[in-house]
């Protein structure tokens, strides 16, 4: 039987019947934040003698420490951004930049944002929970996939695309970053005691990966071994290894060392000690295995990213 659907009616071999109209109502999008355009993506690691400038620009600016500290001096104001924290600038405001007592690695985003409920973020400073965290290092990725970014120079001007860039790579760049400021509107007006009227997903492997995670954090320096770190969690190392890798899509110790080596880094920037004083510090087997994993994890030698900071 042919079977054609038309508006108001439905038609079986050429002979139309009527059926009942219906109606469904379209709800307009309330587009609270809308960021019209991307200035600047950028990751920084700073040594711990950066100072910049100084600089007022007719965008919005969000500065995010990732780790070690960051003052951030706006108008007669001068706080001290520690990892986790973050910071605006607002069109206009001169601010400057500094390190604190321990090298920072920072994230600065710029963008152009008219939406009145940007005034919420005038001078405002908050920590970022989790699920803001991770949107900041998405934005990162999408930004990296779709230009050509230096590595640590404050004086970019102006992002080049890639030859090849992410298919829709501003868009969703756009997108994340509307996202991010929404949630953190959220996070920081949202009441408190409300019911809940679904089940969140807390699947025990997230939970796991959270307290290996956090016990690695806890013990960068002391080299323990795959069997430490899981110890006092209750389950069985198999369903322990499968779980953290589903929950990073990284083995238990691969990640324990990206976490080592990010530390290492900081290290290196300070410029305090001597690299065999750092592998020493973070209990590596040997300088020269310090060396390779420093080299694996960030695609130069120990010596090579000390150059960029000590010369």
């Amino acid at each position: 039987m042919d079977f054609i659907e038309l508006f108001g009616g439905l038609c079986y071999n050429g002979r139309m019947e009527e059926t009942k109209r219906v109606k469904y109502f379209r709800h307009k999008i309330d587009n609270l934040l809308v960021v019209s355009k991307i200035v600047t993506v950028h990751y920084f690691e700073f040594d711990r003698h950066f100072v910049s400038e100084g600089e007022a620009h007719d965008f919005w600016e969000l500065v995010y420490v990732e780790s070690g500290e960051l003052c951030c001096m706006a108008g007669e104001e001068t706080v001290t951004l520690r990892a986790g924290e973050v910071r605006f600038h607002r069109p206009g405001e001169f601010h400057r930049h500094s390190s604190g007592s321990r090298a920072p690695s920072v994230v600065i985003l710029s963008f152009e944002c008219r939406s009145e409920g940007m005034r919420f973020f005038e001078g405002r400073r908050m920590s970022l929970s989790r699920e803001c965290g991770r949107h900041i290092f998405e934005i990162l990725s999408e930004a990296s996939a779709t230009f050509d970014i230096p590595v640590s120079d404050p004086l970019t001007r102006k992002m080049e695309l890639l030859g090849d860039p992410a298919l829709g790579g501003t868009q969703m760049i756009k997108n994340r970053l509307e996202m991010l400021l929404i949630l953190l509107l959220r996070q920081e007006t949202s009441r408190k005691g409300t019911e809940e009227l679904f089940l969140r997903d807390e699947a025990p492997g997230g939970l796991v990966a959270d307290a290996i995670v956090e016990k690695m954090r806890a013990h960068l320096y002391e080299g323990l071994s795959v069997e430490q770190l899981c110890e006092g969690i209750a389950y069985s190392r198999s369903y322990i290894f499968r779980t953290f890798r589903l929950a990073t899509g990284q083995t238990i110790a691969s990640y324990y060392n990206k976490l080592r080596i990010a530390e290492a880094k900081r290290l290196i920037r300070e410029g305090n000690r001597s690299l065999t004083e750092i592998s020493d510090l973070l209990s590596f087997d040997s300088p020269n295995y310090f060396g390779k994993t420093f080299k694996r994890f960030t695609g130069v030698s120990p010596r090579a990213y000390r150059a960029r900071y000590h010369r």
